[in-house]
């Protein structure tokens, strides 16, 4: 099993992510980034209070980072579908958690502080690619920071298609309650 010095990068298999990240909280478990994500999960309502905070995100031409100082989110221009709106989140995380989940950790006096930064980014991945999952959390955020909506599986699909298959959708016809309680037909 690899550490997180030894991380390949964003698309890894989620289980795999999950997998280093519950080594390192077993390793580290009095971080206090856990409590901060448990305490303060990002949300629609976090994205809202970034924005709100005057938080921006711009697309430039090379890499992707968030910087505290002018509160702003640069995504590389050439990534498109997931691995944008993966990215995006990413920096979400940066941008949410502040020095808790720092990229270079400059606050940390501990000898582990490269190893730590490694996992604070793979920690930031791995909250990403599950926010980028929910279709809700994903259209909140990327309308609110004025990003092209893109469509590329299923969860952007439910998120941006001007018609996304509702499999929940029911319609019940009263007619029929006399010799059924109730008959559900599901409209696709």
């Amino acid at each position: 099993m690899k550490n997180c010095m030894q991380w390949d990068g964003i698309m890894d298999s989620f289980e795999y992510l999950k997998e280093i990240v519950n080594r390192h909280k077993a390793a580290f478990p009095n971080r206090k980034v856990w409590s901060q994500i448990n305490e303060n999960p990002l949300k629609t309502e976090s994205i809202d209070r970034l924005v709100k905070k005057g938080l921006k995100v711009i697309m430039h031409n090379f890499g992707s980072v968030y910087s505290g100082k002018s509160n702003l989110i640069k995504i590389e221009n050439r990534v498109k579908g997931y691995r944008r709106d993966a990215e995006f989140f990413h920096e979400l995380c940066h941008a949410w958690y502040g020095k808790e989940l720092d990229d270079y950790c400059y606050n940390e006096q501990s000898p582990f502080r490269i190893y730590l930064s490694m996992c604070n980014n793979i920690i930031a991945y791995w909250i990403a690619r599950q926010l980028r999952a929910d279709p809700g959390m994903l259209r909140h955020a990327v309308l609110s920071f004025g990003l092209e909506p893109q469509i590329y599986d299923m969860a952007s699909y439910l998120a941006f298609s001007e018609n996304p298959a509702d499999l929940n959708r029911q319609e019940t016809f009263p007619f029929a309650e006399e010799h059924y309680q109730t008959l559900r037909i599901t409209k696709m």
